[in-house]
This record gives structure tokens, sequence and C-alpha cells, in this order.
């Protein structure tokens, strides 16, 4: 049993166990937090072409032995960059 607080409300629900009136069992219960949730299939955005341009740069592969650099996406928020 949880204690939520200072044992009291332990203590007295263990009397009322001693005292035959309440039975203490542990056990698991298994909830779906999404199981009433109707999902909808989302398909990806269509890029603009700046946002096209971007997503290029990040696929590029490097030249030779040019390591792949971190690249840094900056904007406003809502300006795409989740997109890419």
């Amino acid at each position: 049993m949880k204690d939520l607080g200072g044992g009291s409300a332990t203590a007295s629900v263990k009397s009322l166990e001693k005292k035959g009136y309440v039975i203490i069992k542990h056990e698991s219960v298994r909830r779906d937090p999404d199981a009433d949730q109707e999902f909808l299939e989302t398909k990806p955005l269509k890029l603009n072409d700046e946002q096209e341009i971007a997503l290029a740069e990040v696929l590029r592969e490097p030249e030779g032995d040019e390591p792949k650099k971190p690249i840094l996406l900056h904007g406003v928020t809502g300006s795409g960059k989740t997109e890419v």
C-alpha cells in the first residue's frame, strides 16, 4: 500500500484490516491511456523550395575524408524547421 503522507492513512487502513473490515492486497493493473482515442493517419507535408534546399544539405554526404558536420536549422517558430 502506498503511504500518501504522514503514515496516518496507512495506519488507519491497517487497523481496519486487523479488525477484519478490509482486506489489503497488492495487484498490478495495466491501462491503455489511448484506448478511447482515434488517431488519423497523417501524410508528410510538401516542402517549400527553401526547405528542399535545407533538406538536401542535411542529407548531403561529405566528400572524400571530410567529416560530417553538425547542422543547425535557424528560423522563427512556425518557419518549417520541424518538417525538414
